[in-house]
């Protein structure tokens, strides 16, 4: 089974976001809900200089968008990264609602694409 290596997961509310994401800086991030109280992917995406907005983003955006985990990350380049694995990875069970495979803002190539 897939890992994510993230915090969470919390509540997809303004409040519990700003509160869990202190830091603007690059990252990753899941959203989800539980199923048999496991977190259950549905999203996955990043925020190349601003984690903490690109989450509040995603408040009400789908139904069954309830939680969310997040990592930091060390550069634009490391979350791009991370978040084409995690597209990889959790795309294959067919639940994942990302309708595209993570682009590059910095002319960088996904390491999983073959």
């Amino acid at each position: 089974m897939p890992s994510l290596d993230m915090e969470g997961p919390y509540p997809l509310r303004p409040e519990a976001i700003s509160a869990c994401i202190t830091v603007k800086a690059p990252g990753n991030f899941a959203i989800g809900h539980l199923v048999n109280n496991r977190f259950t992917v549905l999203y996955v995406g990043r925020g190349e200089s601003n984690l903490p907005k690109a989450v509040q983003d995603m408040v009400g955006r789908h139904k069954d968008f309830r939680l969310f985990k997040f990592s930091y990350a060390v550069s634009a380049a490391a979350a791009f990264q991370k978040h084409c694995r995690h597209y990889h990875e959790f795309s294959r069970g067919g639940k994942l609602l990302n309708k595209r495979h993570p682009e590059s803002k910095i002319g960088l190539v996904c390491p999983y694409c073959e």
